[in-house]
């Protein structure tokens, strides 16, 4: 990646930071924050188990570790198959440790992505699971190995690896950080390339879209300061980390907050209500049918969401700052349901296909304005919508 031509230049950087859009740090700081002021506060919770802040950080530093021990080193590429896991977040922040870069990939896709995905970016290391939603990604992996030169490692996730593969356990279950002999882990630059994730290539070839941890977070801070967020609220994460879309609001937001994490690895409205419930989740971020299909659940009946939910006001104009701009596809929709939900998720702010999306965070990643306020940003055939919990009652 080090050859890689970046329009991360020291201009920019001086300008963006002067501006206050970035503020050099990594997500690696606030992981070490949260260990030392709240170790046993849940950081993570999966279909398999839950973490502490401080256990994620040992695990972290534990992969990290593994990760150089198989030859990995700073700029190295990790690509990632993984659904939404605990696995995924500690592979995500060992690769900051460690100053490798991060390359998430929809666990959906298939050999011909992945084999171009890989190759354009001669990933060094693919870690994947050993089965997920019926589809042999173990073997796939063998398939591809012979067609990508590059990558050296295979670690498979929860089941057995293939011929010439490691378990991930085998970067868990090791203490490879009281080896002796160990090299310390180098970190990242907040202004090095850290993640690499590819366009879906709806037109064309799949394209990959670099981002600093600047870049990445400065999309982040001005969500939290317009919803509120605080390390008291829960998210609820279906959308897949191999996408920005949890990417960025489930883990990043996560890892900001120092609150807790609860990930969905296959959309079900029943389960979602389950964990809503269980785990008194205050937000969840994804697409505008998983909101449709909750409200439109039985389980919503079932479940007492009203009480685990809280009053938030979460959109529209604030004094001394500029409204979000919101979808009205995202609004009518939240408005439709409504009526029959007892819990509604309201936008609060979108990037649709016309290239809408709050005014700090795409000032923030360096986009510049096409002449009125609206600034240009990637267009994306899928609408998205970032939703704070709201109860309503019934009419």
């Amino acid at each position: 990646m080090a050859d890689v031509p970046s329009r991360v230049t020291p201009q920019r950087i001086a300008a963006m930071t002067a501006g206050g859009w970035w503020k050099n740090e990594t997500l690696e700081a606030y992981l070490d924050r949260w260990a030392t002021e709240r170790p046993t506060k849940p950081a993570i919770v999966d279909a398999m188990g839950r973490l502490t802040w401080q256990e994620l950080a040992r695990a972290a530093e534990r992969v990290a570790h593994g990760l150089a021990a198989a030859g990995i080193g700073p700029g190295d590429v990790v690509s990632c198959q993984l659904p939404n896991c605990n696995e995924w977040i500690i592979l995500a922040l060992a690769t900051i440790e460690l100053g490798a870069v991060l390359n998430p990939i929809p666990p959906t896709y298939r050999a011909n992505e992945l084999r171009f995905i890989l190759n354009a970016l001669e990933a060094r290391a693919l870690v994947v699971p050993a089965r997920f939603r019926n589809h042999d990604h173990a073997a796939m992996a063998v398939e591809l190995r012979a067609d990508t030169p590059s990558l050296r490692d295979v670690f498979v996730v929860r089941g057995s690896p293939g011929e010439g593969m490691r378990s991930f356990a085998w970067l868990t279950d090791t203490a490879w950080e009281r080896r002796e002999g160990r090299r310390p882990l180098a970190g990242t630059d907040p202004n090095a390339v850290s993640e690499v994730v590819f366009t879906s290539g709806t037109t064309g070839e799949p394209k990959g879209v670099m981002h600093t941890a600047n870049t990445a977070l400065a999309i982040v801070y001005p969500l939290v300061e317009r919803l509120g967020f605080s390390e008291r609220d829960v998210a609820l994460m279906s959308s897949t980390f191999g996408h920005q879309t949890g990417y960025l609001y489930g883990y990043c937001l996560t890892l900001l907050l120092g609150s807790t994490g609860v990930w969905l690895d296959v959309w079900n409205a029943e389960e979602a209500a389950r964990l809503i419930e269980a785990e008194r989740v205050t937000y969840t971020m994804g697409a505008t049918p998983f909101l449709q299909d909750l409200t439109y659940s039985p389980a919503v009946d079932q479940r007492d969401l009203a009480s685990t939910i809280p009053t938030r006001k979460s959109s529209g104009p604030t004094a001394g700052r500029s409204p979000a701009w919101t979808s009205p596809w995202s609004e009518t929709t939240a408005r439709s349901c409504r009526p029959r939900a007892k819990a509604i998720c309201w936008c609060a702010a979108t990037r649709n296909s016309s290239g809408t999306g709050s005014a700090p965070s795409s000032r923030a990643m360096g986009i510049r304005p096409t002449g009125g306020s609206r600034p240009e940003t990637v267009r994306c055939s899928t609408p998205t919508a970032t939703w704070r919990s709201r109860v309503a009652s019934r009419t």
